[in-house]
């Protein structure tokens, strides 16, 4: 495995201001699963940024279907081109029923009006659905509020060799994820920088170093 890159290198990454690059995605394939959502999901550009994710969720209705629409869009610039994205998500909605809109509506009402704490503790909790762990449950809490910062597999490896400690994305757990976010606060405090400054970089860093989609061109 490449060496992921130091904390050093991050921030100044993230000084350059210079964006995780927009990625490809299966539109048609996503619009053919869920014909339901079709409108929404035809209106998106061949590939998807986290600007113009952001700015989809942050429209979405606020009632159960807006929070849906929301998930799958998250969800498609979370698996980009991977080919089990559609099938996954389809999975998590399915297994909820008319459960996973309520659910989905309660994190999103929660990480708006009171914090990424409140968001991820009801989908860890009361709110979890099947298959939806914290990897791309953070995904879907961060287009919300960009102070819930993603937590997955890239970018806890790259904590792990950094700071020292595992915070195991694949398991749900608020203490880990508590001190996630405190240490990355900490972290763009010192630098003078927005935290989700230094989580973008991260992610395009990390990205750089192991050569996969989300790799700058």
């Amino acid at each position: 495995m490449n060496e992921l890159p130091e904390l050093e290198t991050v921030v100044e990454a993230a000084r350059s201001e210079v964006g995780q690059p927009a990625i490809d995605w299966p539109q048609a394939r996503w619009i053919a699963a869920f014909p339901q959502h079709h409108a929404l999901l035809n209106q998106l550009p061949t590939q998807l940024s986290r600007e113009v994710v952001r700015n989809v969720c942050g429209n979405c209705s606020a009632n159960t279907r807006g929070a849906i629409d929301a998930f799958i869009v998250s969800m498609a610039w979370g698996y980009g081109t991977s080919g089990y994205g559609v099938w996954r998500t389809q999975e998590v909605l399915s297994r909820g029923g008319a459960n996973a809109g309520v659910a989905l509506d309660r994190a999103r009402r929660l990480v708006v009006e009171q914090g990424p704490l409140a968001g991820y503790e009801q989908l860890a909790g009361p709110g979890r659905l099947e298959g939806l762990g914290p990897a791309f449950g953070t995904k879907f809490l961060f287009f919300l509020n960009d102070d819930a910062l993603i937590l997955d597999k890239l970018i806890a490896d790259w904590f792990s060799a950094v700071e020292g400690s595992s915070l195991r994305p694949t398991t749900w757990s608020l203490k880990h994820y508590r001190h996630y976010l405190e240490t990355m606060n900490g972290w763009a405090e010192d630098a003078g920088l927005p935290v989700v400054r230094i989580e973008e970089a991260a992610f395009t860093e990390i990205a750089r170093v192991r050569g996969n989609q989300w790799a700058p061109g």
